[in-house]
């Protein structure tokens, strides 16, 4: 028995589509995801091979948009043997080249090369790597001209990889009174510069959005254009003793964001129309994507921009209390005769 496809410890889903092992005799195959069961299967070999077809799919979506660790097992005549284990980066899009070679020279981002930010903006950069630290080259702008200033500042571990916040905020000022200008950040071969927006950039203040990207790791974006915010309440009505009383009002609030100007990149936009955990800063209120158009065209007297809508999202109760005062649980993911 012996595996065929050369799988390295770190990947993305689409280097799992097919594996092959060699075998003679039928093989009951495993693949777990961050120890959780995904695939039980016994599979019998033709001419003399076993391969599995589809697995990146079926890793991509039992990850749940997080850096997960995947193994691949066999059982044969009651023996158990680990063919494979891999940190599995769970984009969605086929990247065109392997995980390693990806991390390798860039952050866990989908963040054009230079990214317009504004002073108080919330900014992290996450990698992959034996890299414990990113250097800071900064220019700030002071009485006596333009200063530039460099700095380390060290990772931490977050969500299976190493996350640093490089907010302008968090960065030190050569000097009292010193204005950033623009700053950039350099680990390994990975770069990322970071242009402080002019402050009449925002037309109306605009907006900060967190959000699990494809890499699965936190990444932030920011809407430079106007923001609209829209309330539609619902009524439930019912007569009463002759008169009409609401006895239930839902209110359906969306904000609607227009992310201006965007570059010819514009995928950390895509990612955020296609992303499950999306909150507004700098409150964490929880949103959704319901709504979206990106526009791109190469006319330079044209500016590219998108228009996203997300609906803000109401936290539920574990439980909730009837007209009568009793109270009664939410399903969640488990079934039980407790539930009346």
């Amino acid at each position: 028995m012996q595996l065929l496809s050369s799988i390295p410890s770190l990947t993305f889903p689409d280097e799992w589509e097919a594996l092959t092992i060699s075998t003679s005799t039928p093989l009951r195959c495993l693949i777990s995801v961050n120890g959780h069961p995904a695939l039980d299967l016994t599979l019998r070999p033709i001419n003399g091979q076993i391969t599995l077809h589809d697995a990146g799919s079926l890793i991509r979506d039992r990850a749940e948009r997080k850096i997960a660790v995947v193994k691949l097992e066999v059982i044969k005549d009651s023996n158990r043997t680990t063919l494979i284990t891999s940190t599995v980066i769970p984009v969605q899009s086929h990247m065109g080249e392997t995980a390693a070679a990806f991390t390798a020279r860039s952050f866990l981002t989908f963040a054009p090369p230079e990214k317009l930010t504004h002073r108080a903006a919330t900014e992290r950069l996450a990698w992959v790597g034996s890299e414990t630290a990113v250097a800071i080259s900064s220019v700030w702008w002071t009485a006596h001209g333009a200063v530039e200033h460099t700095e380390s500042i060290a990772a931490s571990q977050k969500d299976g990889a190493n996350v640093v916040d490089v907010s302008p905020a968090r960065l030190n000022p050569p000097e009292a009174g010193a204005v950033l200008c623009h700053y950039a950040a350099a680990c390994g071969a990975r770069r990322q510069r970071y242009e402080i927006a002019p402050p009449n950039t925002s037309q109306g203040g605009g907006a900060e959005i967190e959000f699990r990207n494809d890499f699965g790791v936190a990444d932030t974006v920011h809407a430079f254009g106007t923001v609209e915010r829209n309330a539609k309440p619902t009524y439930k009505t019912a007569r009463i003793a002759g008169r009409r009383h609401n006895y239930e009002t839902e209110s359906e609030v969306t904000i609607t964001c227009y992310f201006t100007p965007l570059g010819t990149d514009t995928r950390q936009v895509e990612s955020v129309t296609q992303a499950d955990e999306v909150v507004l800063l700098p409150m964490r209120t929880p949103i959704m994507p319901v709504e979206a158009e990106i526009k791109c065209t190469d006319d330079t007297t044209k500016i590219n921009h998108a228009t996203v809508k997300f609906r803000v999202e109401e936290e539920s109760p574990a439980n909730e209390t009837t007209t009568t005062g009793k109270r009664y649980k939410i399903f969640d993911d488990s079934f039980d005769n407790s539930y009346e």
